[in-house]
């Protein structure tokens, strides 16, 4: 279909992790009106990232990514908030949530829980399964046939893998049969696709983006949407869960046509944003070429560095080393380019 057609019928992508559980709640809901007891619910937690006030579409790596275990944390926090927000659209009374944990993991390992609220215990979010809490997770369904139960983040693979999280053979089929069971209501994940930073992938020429996915309801059709900076723009929709190579081709497609994926274009609107934000956040780049000139890039801290590179239309992702070498090299290109047209 014209993208212009899937813009208007495409989901708003979640700006904030609390405005992506509000609408896999409202989803939650809808499905369960209509009889759907069993379901299933993918958000992308605000860890690493993604946490912080503002930082939700903030798509740049890490150096130092939290651990399983407090990954984990935050899963149980997004459950709890996710049964208000259901209770708040099926038009109940919210409860305290409590919690019965079922994995015990460690720093790194396995963790799963049970999540109900306190009281009324009338529907059961399983936060953050995996492969091995399925007999727990039969034994719920087998308890209680009316009673929802919410699959929230699963831990489990079933595609790629040559060796399944879900056995081999019969046992492989007979667990893939049960998760088919529960309904998707709510997808929302994001996928990195090539080399995003070119200058360090060792490849001459390869590019890449990342992107967010966004499927609401089991029917629903998915958005892709590229992520360039701390927004985001709807590119193209699928029937299905778009591949990897889809993606790809994506992306070539779309430096022949858009100016989304790192056209000049698209640097200098994305420039033009964030220099506004380094006006505000870190050092700004609106005063004169001398301030360039006479900066001393060895006393920036990566604040301050990604601030610099942002308003010069470079990428911001990278070690301290890197970055201070690139906004050297984009200082250098800035001031060849002035004294040029002067």
């Amino acid at each position: 279909r014209a993208l212009a057609s899937a813009a208007r019928e495409a989901p708003p992508l979640p700006q904030s992790c609390q405005a992506a559980i509000s609408a896999a709640a409202a989803a939650s809901a809808e499905a369960l009106a209509a009889g759907r007891v069993r379901q299933t619910v993918e958000l992308l937690l605000p860890v690493n990232q993604r946490s912080g006030p503002g930082q939700y579409c903030n798509t740049e790596a890490l150096d130092y990514p939290c651990s399983a275990s407090e990954e984990f944390g935050v899963a149980l926090e997004c459950a709890a908030a996710f049964l208000d927000a259901l209770a708040d659209a099926r038009g109940r009374g919210r409860e305290p949530a409590a919690v019965e944990r079922v994995g015990d993991g460690g720093l790194d390992g396995d963790n799963a829980a049970v999540v109900v609220p306190s009281q009324s215990k009338d529907v059961a979010v399983i936060a953050y399964p995996n492969a091995n809490v399925l007999p727990l997770l039969k034994k719920l369904d087998a308890k209680d046939s009316a009673r929802p139960l919410i699959l929230m983040c699963p831990q489990w693979t079933t595609t790629g893998n040559l060796l399944s999280d879900f056995g081999v053979g019969p046992w492989r089929a007979a667990n893939e049969a049960f998760v088919a069971r529960f309904a998707p209501v709510y997808q929302n994940a994001e996928v990195r696709v090539g080399s995003i930073l070119p200058g360090e992938s060792g490849l001459d020429g390869v590019a890449g983006a990342v992107f967010r996915l966004l499927c609401v309801g089991p029917e629903g059709r998915w958005a892709a949407y590229v992520m360039t900076g701390q927004e985001a723009r709807l590119v193209a929709d699928f029937d299905e869960r778009p591949t990897y190579v889809q993606l790809e081709k994506l992306i070539e497609e779309g430096k022949a046509r858009t100016s989304v994926f790192n056209s000049p274009e698209g640097r200098a609107e994305a420039s033009k944003r964030q220099a506004a934000q380094a006006g505000s956040d870190g050092p700004g780049l609106g005063a004169a070429v001398v301030t360039l000139a006479e900066l001393d890039v060895t006393t920036l801290d990566k604040k301050e560095l990604r601030s610099y590179l942002g308003a010069l239309g470079k990428p911001a992702a990278g070690k301290l080393d890197v970055l201070r070498a690139r906004l050297e090299e984009a200082i250098t290109e800035k001031l060849a380019e002035d004294n040029v047209e002067s």
